[in-house]
C-alpha cells in the first residue's frame, strides 16, 4: 500500500480568549502526537495566525481562524477517518480533549494537484515534509484551485503548492463532517518570512475567495 498522501483532513480553529497557551500545550504534547499512532496518517502541520498578517475573503467565520491544521492521509482514507473518529472518542472519554475552541471548517479533502517552484529541486510529493517558514492558505471554489496553486507557486519565496477539493457525503463514514460541495483549498509552503512576502501572495490571489491568509508555523512547545 502506498504511503503517498492522497487526502487531507483540514481544521480551521478559533480558540476562546484566555485559552491559547492551554491549547498550544494540549495540541503539541497530546493531540497531534496521538494521530501518528494511526497508520494512515502520514504527515501533519499546524500554522498560526499572526495579527500583523490580516485575513481576506468573504467568509467572516474563517477570518476568525487562530490555527489551521492539516493531517495528510494515505489510502484507504475512509478507514483512516474512521480510526481518527474512534481515537477522538477514546481521548474525550479519558478527559484528554479541548473544548475551549470553535471549529470553523473541519472536514476531509482530496489532494488534486501538486506543484513546486522552478528553483526547488525536491519532488512535489515530498513538499509537505520540508521545513517551512509559514504557509499561505486559500479557501475558494474548487474550479479555481488549480489555477490559484499554479500562480502562487511562481511567487518568489514560495517553495510550492498543493491543491485540495472537498469530499462528498457518500465518500465519508456515516455522520462524518463534510465541507460544502465545490470547496477547494490551496496551501503554499513558504521559504521566506511571511511578513516579507505576504503582499506578493495577496496580489497573486486574483480570484474571489472565501478565505486567504499568510500564517506562521506553530511555535514549538516551550514548557
Amino acid at each position: 500500500m502506498s504511503r503517498e498522501a492522497t487526502a487531507a483532513w483540514f481544521s480551521f480553529t478559533q480558540v476562546f480568549d484566555g485559552h491559547h497557551v492551554e491549547f498550544d500545550r494540549w495540541h503539541a504534547l497530546d493531540h497531534m502526537p496521538e494521530q501518528f499512532g494511526i497508520e494512515g496518517v502520514v504527515g501533519a502541520r499546524r500554522w498560526t495566525a499572526d495579527r500583523g498578517l490580516e485575513a481576506a475573503g468573504s467568509d467572516d467565520d474563517l477570518t476568525a481562524t487562530h490555527h489551521a491544521h492539516m493531517y495528510l492521509l494515505a489510502d484507504p482514507f475512509r478507514r483512516t477517518l474512521e480510526e481518527m473518529t474512534m481515537l477522538a472518542s477514546r481521548l474525550a472519554e479519558a478527559g484528554r480533549w479541548f473544548d475551549a475552541r470553535r471549529g470553523l471548517l473541519h472536514a476531509p479533502f482530496h489532494v488534486t494537484g501538486k506543484w513546486v517552484s522552478p528553483d526547488i529541486p525536491v519532488r512535489p510529493v515530498v513538499l509537505p515534509y520540508r521545513p517551512d517558514r509559514g504557509a499561505h492558505i486559500v479557501v475558494l471554489d474548487s474550479d479555481h484551485s488549480a489555477t490559484m496553486a499554479s500562480a502562487l507557486a511562481q511567487v518568489p519565496g514560495v517553495a510550492g503548492c498543493w491543491s485540495f477539493e472537498s469530499m462528498s457525503d457518500a465518500e465519508l463514514p456515516p455522520g462524518f463532517p463534510a465541507a460544502p460541495a465545490g470547496t477547494g483549498i490551496v496551501v503554499a509552503w513558504l521559504d521566506e518570512d511571511p511578513a516579507e512576502i505576504a503582499e506578493l501572495l495577496n496580489h497573486a490571489v486574483t480570484t474571489p475567495v472565501r478565505y486567504a491568509r499568510t500564517l506562521r508555523p506553530a511555535h514549538a512547545y516551550q514548557g
